[in-house]
C-alpha cells in the first residue's frame, strides 16, 4: 500500500521548518555564549576621580569604582601609589575611598596602580593605572627692591621661576591668593600715594592654570567709600571689605561682593578685625568687648557674640575649630582654642602680642607666632613661633626671632609641609623657609630657618 502525496507532506518536516529551527538554535547558542563568556569578564575600574586631575590641600579622599564586587582584602594588599601616600580604606558596595592621612606634598606627579586584586568570585582583576598630580611649590610676595619695588612678584619653587605679576603704576598694600592659586586679590595705590583709605580692589592672574599671568582687573573702585581692610572666602566666591563714606569716614561698615553682583552694605554695627567662616556664609566681626558671627546677609541679627573674646585669628579648614585671643584684666593675651561642640581652652598665655596663629589642613597643628617680654628689660619683647597640639595641649618650640622685631608674617603651605616667614614690612625683605615634619603624627622640632635668595615682604603660598 503506498502512501498517499498528503500524508507524505504532514510527516517529513518542510525546507523552511529546517532552517527555522536552525536560526532558533543558532540564536539559542549564540545566547549561552554570552552568557558564558559574559559570566567570566574580568572585572575593571570603571572610574577614578582623581584621574589626570591637580589634587590641593583640601582634597582628601579619592574614589575608585569596580565593575562588580571585589574581594576587599585582596584589593587593600595589592593598591599601591607612587610616591607613596598612607591613608585609609572604607567600602561601599563596589566603591572604595581612600582617605589620606595628610595631605599630598605638592610639586609632585603621582601613579594609582591596582594589579592582582581579585573579584568575590575570585578571578583576577584588569591591571589598573591612574595618575594625578599637585599644585606647584608657588609663592607671592611684595618686591622691596629695584623695579620690583611694590609689586607682587610669583615664584615658583616646583619650575624654577619667577615672574613679576603687577603694573609699576600700583603699588601693592596688601593681597591675598584666590583658593586654586590662579589669581590673587590685592589692595593698591599709585606709587607715593600715602592715604591707605584711597586703596582700590584688583585681581591679577597668576598663569598657574595654564592662562597669561599679569592679566590685572578692577574689582573695586574708591569713587564713594574708602575701602579698608578685606577678606576673600575661602572657596573664592566672596569678598568681605570694610568701607567708609565718605561723607561719613568716623562709621565704617562691612560690604559685600560676589560675582556679577554690585556691592552689598550689610549695615552691621561698626567693628574691628573679621575673618569670614570656612563655608563662606558668616563672617566672625571684633565688636565691642566681643566678637560677634554675623551671617552674610543685609541687616541680619548675630547668630553669636562671644564676649570672652577680642579677636579671632583663624578657622580649622573643616570649620570646626578656631583660634580666638582673650585680652586678660592684667594686660597679658591667652590664646584659645574654640570648638563648634561648646569647648574653649586656653593653649597658651603672654606678656606680649600674639601676631599670628594658623591650622594645618588636617586641624591637628597650630601655628603660632607670638612675643614675649624679657625679663629685668623695660619694653623689649621676644618674638618665637610654636606648635601646639589642640588635643593634647602640648606647646613646642620651632624657632626664637630677633628681639625688638614686632611685624612679622607666617605663611604655612597646602599641603601643610613648608612655612615662609618674613618681616611684613621690613627695609631689608628677607625671606626664610622653614620645612616642617613630613610623616603623620610627626611633631616639627626646633629649627633652623633657609634664608631664600632673593628680597621681598608678606609672602604668601598660592594654595
Amino acid at each position: 500500500m503506498t502512501n498517499s502525496p498528503d500524508k507524505l507532506a504532514k510527516s517529513a518536516p518542510s525546507r523552511l521548518d529546517q532552517v527555522l529551527w536552525g536560526v532558533i538554535l543558532g540564536l539559542g547558542l549564540a545566547a549561552l555564549g554570552l552568557v558564558w563568556s559574559g559570566s567570566h569578564t574580568l572585572a575593571w575600574v570603571r572610574h577614578f576621580s582623581w584621574q589626570d586631575r591637580v589634587i590641593d590641600g583640601q582634597e582628601r579622599a579619592f574614589i575608585l569604582e569596580f565593575s562588580r564586587p571585589m574581594n576587599q582584602a585582596s584589593v587593600a594588599a595589592n593598591l599601591q601609589v607612587d610616591p607613596p601616600l598612607g591613608g585609609t580604606l572604607s567600602w561601599a558596595g563596589r566603591r572604595l575611598a581612600y582617605t589620606l592621612s595628610q595631605p599630598a606634598p605638592y610639586g609632585q606627579r603621582y601613579q594609582i596602580t591596582l594589579a592582582g586584586a581579585r573579584d568575590l568570585y575570585g578571578a583576577v582583576m584588569q591591571p589598573f593605572r591612574g595618575q594625578f598630580k599637585t599644585p606647584d611649590q608657588a609663592f607671592a610676595y611684595i618686591g622691596v627692591t629695584g623695579q620690583e619695588q611694590g609689586r607682587l612678584i610669583l615664584y615658583n619653587f616646583t619650575r624654577q621661576y619667577k615672574q613679576v605679576l603687577t603694573p609699576p603704576n600700583l603699588s601693592i598694600v596688601r593681597f591675598q591668593p584666590y583658593p586654586r592659586g590662579d589669581k590673587l586679590l590685592f589692595a593698591a595705590l599709585p606709587p607715593g600715594q600715602l592715604n591707605l583709605s584711597r586703596q582700590q580692589l584688583y585681581s591679577v592672574t597668576t598663569g598657574l592654570d595654564g592662562h597669561l599671568p599679569g592679566h590685572v582687573e578692577l574689582v573695586l573702585d574708591n569713587r564713594a567709600y574708602d575701602n579698608l581692610q578685606f577678606e576673600l572666602s575661602p572657596d573664592g566666591q566672596t569678598i568681605v571689605v570694610q568701607r567708609a563714606s565718605h561723607k561719613d569716614l568716623a562709621a565704617p561698615r562691612l560690604w559685600v561682593l560676589r560675582p556679577h553682583q554690585p556691592p552689598q552694605p550689610l549695615n552691621n554695627k561698626p567693628g574691628g578685625d573679621f575673618k569670614i567662616t570656612p563655608d563662606g556664609t558668616d563672617v566672625v566681626v571684633a565688636q565691642g568687648q566681643g566678637v560677634a558671627v554675623l551671617p552674610l546677609q543685609p541687616q541680619a541679627e548675630p547668630l553669636d557674640f562671644l564676649a570672652r573674646f577680642g579677636q579671632v585669628l583663624n578657622f580649622s579648614a573643616d570649620g570646626t575649630q578656631a583660634a580666638m585671643v582673650q585680652f586678660n584684666q592684667d594686660y597679658t593675651r591667652s590664646l584659645y582654642l574654640v570648638t563648634n561642640q561648646g569647648v574653649q581652652k586656653q593653649l597658651l598665655r603672654t606678656g606680649g602680642t600674639i601676631l599670628q596663629a594658623i591650622f594645618d589642613p588636617t586641624g591637628h597643628k597650630l601655628y603660632c607666632l607670638f612675643t614675649q617680654r624679657l625679663a629685668g628689660v623695660l619694653d623689649r619683647e621676644q618674638p618665637s613661633l610654636v606648635v601646639i597640639n589642640p588635643a593634647t595641649d602640648q606647646v613646642t618650640p620651632l624657632v626664637l626671632l630677633p628681639p625688638d622685631q614686632m611685624d612679622w608674617h607666617l605663611s604655612l603651605s597646602g599641603d601643610g609641609l613648608q612655612l615662609l616667614l618674613s618681616e611684613s614690612h621690613s627695609t631689608q625683605g628677607y625671606i626664610w623657609l622653614l620645612p616642617l615634619a613630613t610623616q603623620p603624627g610627626q611633631t616639627p622640632q626646633l629649627a633652623k630657618l633657609e634664608v631664600l635668595p632673593f628680597l621681598g615682604a608678606v609672602p604668601q603660598w598660592l594654595s
